[in-house]
């Protein structure tokens, strides 16, 4: 469906430049994911660059997530201090529900699209791709359906 690359920017921050290459379906399903992460705007939630069309495939281009996903985090680290964990899901309930304030539904929560930035502490949530709009209008869409 797609494959995922890390990029660098002229200048010098990452990038992340996702390749959808299923002909016109794939073409779509980018501008799927372009139109929802565009739409919704968190410090938690990538943000877009760009997306370059070219048939049969698209590129999205997008902010590099800092950190590891929660599988990773977890393998890796010794059993951590419960409030550590309950900050963590207080964190990403509280990102969910600016998600759904998007009127959007992410449908892919799992600990793979739940990242952690041990420097920071901050939580992002990735993985947009099966996301679903929630009461918007065709118009509201720009004539394209979600």
């Amino acid at each position: 469906m797609a494959e995922v690359y890390e990029a660098v920017q002229q200048d010098g921050r990452k990038a992340i430049l996702k390749r959808f290459i299923a002909g016109p379906e794939g073409v779509e399903h980018a501008r799927h994911e372009h139109q929802v992460l565009t739409a919704c705007a968190h410090p938690g939630v990538p943000k877009v660059f760009g997306l370059d069309v070219s048939q049969p495939l698209a590129v999205l281009a997008m902010e590099h997530v800092p950190g590891v996903s929660l599988v990773t985090w977890a393998h890796a680290a010794s059993l951590p201090p419960i409030r550590v964990v309950v900050d963590l899901a207080i964190q990403w309930a509280d990102l969910l529900a600016r998600v759904h304030a998007c009127r959007l539904i992410h449908r892919r929560v799992q600990p793979t699209n739940l990242w952690i930035d041990a420097a920071t502490g901050e939580t992002h949530l990735i993985g947009f791709s099966w996301t679903r709009a929630l009461g918007y209008t065709h118009e509201e869409l720009g004539g394209k359906r979600l």
